[in-house]
């Protein structure tokens, strides 16, 4: 899965790459156009980062890849003749430096009821 992470600069954005251990199955039938938040993603310090998808919570660690990847957008430009000369170009629309690794089982969050009790005398 990749998620886009705001850049500030020149260039393509960059991205991130999650490693997870299992799957993510959606419930819910996606909306065509309409995007899909899977969770919650917050880097709790330097090198470790939380992810909270519903009632769970995953902890994982941020690591820098070797050799970056590039994002490709196929753009083929059709001509109006009858050629079969298509041109196919390839635009970056991104490049992933970082992979955010999650090998725990997650976590499940439980909050404290609040108190309804009342007191009898």
């Amino acid at each position: 899965m990749l998620i886009p992470i705001r850049s500030e600069g020149d260039g393509p954005p960059a991205w991130a790459m999650i490693e997870l251990q299992g799957e993510i199955e959606r419930i819910i039938e996606a909306i065509p156009g309409e995007p899909f938040d899977v969770g919650t993603l917050t880097a709790t310090d330097d090198t470790s980062v939380q992810l909270v998808i519903g009632y769970h919570r995953l902890e994982g660690t941020k690591m820098a890849l070797k050799k970056p990847v590039a994002i490709l957008e196929k753009i083929e430009s059709n001509d109006d003749d009858d050629n079969d000369d298509n041109e196919v170009r390839y635009k970056v629309i991104g490049v992933v430096r970082e992979k955010l690794i999650f090998k725990q089982r997650p976590r499940a969050i439980i909050t404290n009821p609040t108190d309804t009790a009342t007191t009898t005398k």
